[in-house]
């Protein structure tokens, strides 16, 4: 008996209905993948397998069987032109299914919904239509051991196919990006205060953008007065100065009065000088 590691992929085998355990090969020969199924833990899976059928080919000629190929467990059984699940083993129900609509092309490929770990190992495809033939599909689950499904998420398809094939050298980049992804996990729990005191901060913002909006409307206020004043103060000094330019006019106005009056009082002290003479009589 051979002892499977965790890391070692199960294989399944698909097999013919009603055919002796170890009947020898005939004409017909189907076709599966010789790498491992990669599949992520959680999602859906593709188990490939096909066949070249003949032109006056039917689907009510075809018996198809998918089996674990250790245990012989059935996991899917199609004949007679539909699926025969009575004896599905446990933990298959509802979630596996065959690709109804080509199976007149001669696709016999098997999907399994929402893989789980105990899912990984070798499954038989056993086809019959006049002659029969057999493969076995190996599938793996990333997601196994210290490599966290969440981890190998992130990598493409095609790379998880050639890291499973070389698993020593690419053990210790997955070891590493692990424990990088761990460090990341554990952020969140770190930054799960910074919301509250994200919120405190824009509180506290808040609250100084108000502060700072009344003091600025009380310098608006004042600005305003200021203006009124300065409005005020040019309106009296436009008075003043009309003011004081008719005040610098005002003698050239009065000048030639001035003159006038000069000259006439000049003329009156004449008349008066001589009207009255000088008396040389002393006085008493």
């Amino acid at each position: 008996t051979l002892s499977l590691q965790p890391t070692e992929p199960r294989r399944f085998s698909c097999s013919c209905h009603s055919v002796s355990p170890s009947p020898p090969a005939g004409a017909m020969e189907i076709q599966v993948p010789e790498e491992p199924v990669v599949a992520l833990f959680g999602q859906d899976a593709t188990l490939l397998c096909s066949f070249s059928p003949d032109a006056n080919f039917s689907v009510a000629e075809l018996s198809l069987i998918w089996q674990l190929t250790d245990t012989k467990r059935l996991v899917h059984e199609f004949s007679g032109g539909q699926d025969r699940l009575q004896d599905q083993g446990q933990g298959y129900a509802n979630r596996t299914a065959l690709f109804y609509d080509q199976l007149q092309r001669g696709n016999v490929s098997l999907l399994l919904r929402r893989v789980r770990i105990a899912d990984e190992g070798s499954f038989t495809c056993f086809v019959r239509v006049r002659d029969y033939d057999s493969a076995a599909v190996a599938l793996q689950v990333a997601g196994e051991g210290p490599w966290s499904w969440g981890v190998v998420a992130l990598l493409p398809q095609n790379l998880l196919n050639k890291i499973f094939q070389f698993p020593n050298k690419t053990s210790p980049f997955l070891n590493k990006t692990f424990k990088f992804l761990n460090k990341a996990s554990k952020f969140p729990n770190k930054t799960s205060q910074f919301p509250s005191k994200m919120t405190e901060f824009l509180d506290k913002t808040s609250q100084f953008l108000n502060k700072t909006s009344q003091f600025l409307n009380k310098i608006s206020s004042f600005l305003n007065k200021i203006s009124q004043f300065l409005n005020e103060m040019t309106e009296f000094h436009n008075k003043t100065s009309q003011f004081l330019n008719k005040i610098s006019q005002f003698p050239n106005q009065t000048s030639p009065f001035l003159n006038k009056m000069t000259k006439f009082l000049n003329k009156t002290s004449q008349f008066l000088n001589v009207r009255i003479p000088k008396s040389n009589l002393p006085i008493p």
